[in-house]
Parts: structure tokens; sequence; C-alpha cells
């Protein structure tokens, strides 16, 4: 027994050596986060092919004449090679050794298959090879691959990261508000595997304290001046440099010295507000200067074209499973309170023409009396009213409307007014006249340019939680920074929000 507990102990041992040498060896820890990412696209691929024969086993059930089986290591037999293509296409994207938040990193994913896809089409055609794959086949494999890959990506880097393989510690110089700021985002963005270490600042009353940050602590170790130092003691590969104040000259030096003793500087300069996803830039090497092109895309015809098509084509896909559910909130609502199953209520929509919106009644027929006499006789109902234009606890909503609000499902209707033209599935929140003037004033201009829409950033970035100064800024955000893929990761996160309620009322 005691030579067994032994044998068990040194293998423990070893296996300890081994972590801490992985731990410790970069190099060895970038070969296997390349290899484990590639192993985990692998199982995707094969993954997507099983989901493809599956589908086929469904279809041979109901159209057996039709369909035939496709086992999947048949499958993989026939398409091999694909994944080969997929391999370029994703170093292609970086998607090995870049480091990319969640959403990046989906796109160049879709975007790498879709590519892999279509040069492996071109490739068949132009050299004439015979093929029996049916089109379906390529069409299953792309819908699944797509949510296939992503997934297990994500859930691979999470699992990878909790072992050290392939985690970068990062420091950040600057513990004033735009360091916290970046601490916080880089902490919330997990798929990019940074591990803050701590800060360094100048700020003597600073140094030697800890800066608390969504319930973690975080060292302020030092003087800028000491980062060489840090840098080796707490193993740090990155270096974040987060002092937009600093003047010029400073900052050039700053950067210039860290940047010899780091393999990675990351620079946050102050560009809030700005159309920071549309950017383009470019180098002027004689001069040593760089140029950043802001592209206004909503200002293109064709991306107003591709908003318009997006929002018809997933508006009539969604109809089928939408009207059934009206069907029902309609009799709910019948049943709760008197009054209308519909509310029809005025709104500026795009170029500031007045819109009629639909929404399910959610309050009582006699809303209008009942929030005049609050206001008159409550003066916190007041103040809360002119903050948020909303009430946490408002009297005039029904029982059912109190649901329907929580769940969002009262602004279902307005899909008629999707399809109609006059809204978009995803844009700023159709407001009233006095909202225009009163809150948007100077920035009525960007509210304008796009259509109102069901769902937005706003809903999906705190919703009612936030303050009518951060809805502002966040609508005039999405017109600057505009996108397709914006809008269908706004439609993402929307689902998300709404099953969870969150700041919702």
């Amino acid at each position: 027994m005691e030579i067994i507990l032994k044998q068990l102990k040194f293998r423990k041992n070893l296996i300890e050596i081994f972590k801490e040498k992985i731990v410790k060896n970069k190099k060895l820890k970038s070969f296997l986060a390349v290899n484990i990412l590639f192993a985990i696209d692998f199982f995707s691929f094969f993954l997507t092919l099983s989901l493809v024969s599956l589908s086929y086993d469904v279809l041979h059930l109901f159209f057996p004449k039709n369909f035939s089986i496709e086992h999947p290591f048949f499958l993989f037999k026939e398409f091999w090679w694909m994944f080969l293509i997929i391999l370029i296409f994703m170093f292609y994207e970086g998607l090995y050794l870049k480091r990319l938040p969640f959403w990046e990193e989906t796109k160049r994913i879709i975007k790498g298959l879709l590519f892999s896809i279509i040069f492996a089409a071109a490739i068949v055609t132009i050299l004439n090879i015979p093929s029996k794959t049916p089109t379906l086949t390529i069409f299953l494999f792309l819908a699944y691959s797509t949510i296939v890959f992503p997934i297990f990506r994500t859930v691979g880097k999470k699992i990878m990261y909790k072992t050290s393989i392939g985690r970068d510690n990062i420091i950040i110089i600057g513990a004033g508000k735009a360091g916290i700021q970046t601490a916080k985002a880089l902490m919330n963005e997990s798929n990019l595997g940074y591990n803050v270490v701590g800060f360094l600042d100048d700020d003597l009353s600073k140094i030697g304290k800890k800066i608390e940050i969504d319930g973690k602590k975080y060292k302020v170790f030092g003087r800028i001046n000491s980062f060489n130092k840090f840098i080796n003691i707490l193993d740090i590969s990155t270096v974040v440099v987060a002092i937009p104040s600093l003047k010029k000259d400073k900052l050039i030096n700053l950067t210039n010295n860290v940047h010899k003793f780091s393999r990675k500087i990351i620079f946050v300069p102050d560009l809030q507000g700005m159309a920071l996803l549309n950017i383009e830039f470019n180098s002027l090497f004689s001069e040593q200067l760089f140029l950043m092109e802001l592209n206004n895309n909503l200002k293109s015809v064709y991306n107003q074209f591709l908003k318009r098509t997006f929002d018809i084509v997933i508006s009539i896909l969604l109809l089928p499973i939408l009207l059934p559910i009206i069907g029902i909130i309609g009799i709910l609502i019948k049943l709760d309170s008197k009054g209308g199953i519909f509310y029809k209520h005025t709104r500026v929509g795009q170029n500031g023409r007045l819109i009629e919106v639909y929404k399910f009644r959610s309050m009582y027929i006699d809303s209008k009396e009942r929030l005049e006499n609050l206001l008159k006789s409550d003066e916190k109902i007041r103040k809360e009213w002119e903050t948020y234009f909303k009430l946490k606890n408002d009297p005039r909503i029904t029982r059912v409307g109190k649901f329907l609000r929580k769940t969002s499902l009262d602004e279902l209707p307005q899909i008629f007014n999707v399809l109609k033209g006059e809204m978009s599935l995803v844009g700023p929140r159709p407001v009233i006249k006095d909202e225009i003037e009163k809150y948007y004033k100077e920035f009525r201009d960007y509210y304008y340019l796009v259509k109102p829409g069901i769902t937005g950033l706003w809903q999906v970035s705190g919703r009612s939680d936030t303050d009518y100064t951060f809805r502002v800024k966040i609508d005039t955000w999405y017109v600057l920074n505009w996108s397709l893929w914006l809008d269908i990761i706004v439609l993402l996160k929307t689902i998300k929000v709404v099953l969870k309620g969150e700041g919702a009322y």
C-alpha cells in the first residue's frame, strides 16, 4: 500500500513539474496554444460533418426515396481536404496567432468558412473535378459550421486559459480613469486571454495600494519608469499604455522604451465617441504619418439597400413563429383589461418623418390621466420621469402589461412597421418629438440618418437602467459605427437580454 501511495505521489509531482514548465516556458505555451486551437477546429469540423450526417438520417425517415443515409466517416473520407482549405483561411484571418474579441473572432471564423467553401467550389469547377456532393450538403455544412466553430472555440479557450496555456499576463501603465476602464474592458472580454496583473503609476498616493474593479483587487506596483523591473518579475508579455493625457513627447519616449522589453504594447488613445468600427488606417512613410479614414456607411445607397434587404428577409423568416405568439398575447390582453389589443403612438422616424408605431397595449385606457395626476402629486416620481422618461413602478401598467414589458414582448407588433419600411430591426429606439428637442438636441441629425429599430445598442447596454444622456450617446455611436455585422451582434445580444429580463420595465 505504501509503495502504491509513493508511486501516486511521484506521478503527482511529475504532473506539477510539467505544469510549472509549461507556465514558465512562453514558447512552449504558444506552441501548445496553437496546436490546441488546431485540435478544437478539427473536432468542430468532424462534429459539423456528423450533424450533416444526422440531418440526412432525419430527412431519410420522411423522404426515403429522395435522401440516402450518409455516415460521418464516409463524409470525412470525401471532405477531408476541405479541412486543409479551412485551415489555410483560418491562418490568413489570424485565428491561430492573434488575440481577438469574441465577436471579431466569430466574424473572421464565418468569413474564413465562407471563403473556404467558395474557394473549394471554384477549384472543383475550374479543374472540372467530378463530384457527387449534393448542394444541400454544402449549405448544411456552412449553416452548422458557423455555429459549431465559434462555440467550441470559445469553450476550448476558456478551458485552455484556466490551465494558463495561451494566457498572457499584462500590466497597465496608468492607474487613472482610462487605465481602470481598460482593465475592466479586458477582464470582461475573456476571449482575449489577458490576465491583468496590476498597474504602474507616478501618483505616489496610489503606489502600493490596491484598486478594486468588479470585486477583484489589483495592486499599483510602482512608478512608470520602473516598468523593466516589473516586466521581468511578473512575467509580463504585454504592456498596456493607458495615459491619454500624457504629452506627445513623453508618450513617444515611454512607448519606445517599453517596446524594448515587452513582446507587445497595447496603446489606448482618447478616441471615445469616434466611428472606430468603420475606420481605415493608411501610412505615409515619407512623412512618418498615418491617416485615419472614417466612413459613414449609412450614407452609402448600397449599405442602405443591404440593411433594408436584411430587415425584410429576417422579418419574413420570423413571421411563422411570431404570428401565433401575437395571437395568444392578443387574447390574454383582452381577458385582462378593457381596451384594444394594439396601441399606436406617433413617433419620429428617419429624416424626421412622423410614423405610427405599433405595440401591444400594456396600460390601462386612462393611463394619460393617471400619469398627469402622479406627476403633479409626487415630486420623486416627477424627477424619475424627467431623467429616464419611464417609471420603474408604473401604476398605469396592467398585469399582462408588466409581463409583456419585462420580456419586451410588447414590441413584437413593430415587426409590421419593419415590413412597411418605417422601422428597422436594429436602430435607435423610436422617440416622440419632445424627446428629440429635449434630449437629442445637436445629436438629432444622427437620429434622423437611420430608421428607428425594434432593438438597438441601448437595449443591450443596460436598457432602462441607464439615463437618457447615455441613450443619446449610444444611439449616436451606433449610427457612426454601423455595419451589417453590428446589426447581427445586436440581434443576438437582444435574445440574451430579453431571456434574462435585464433592465426592462
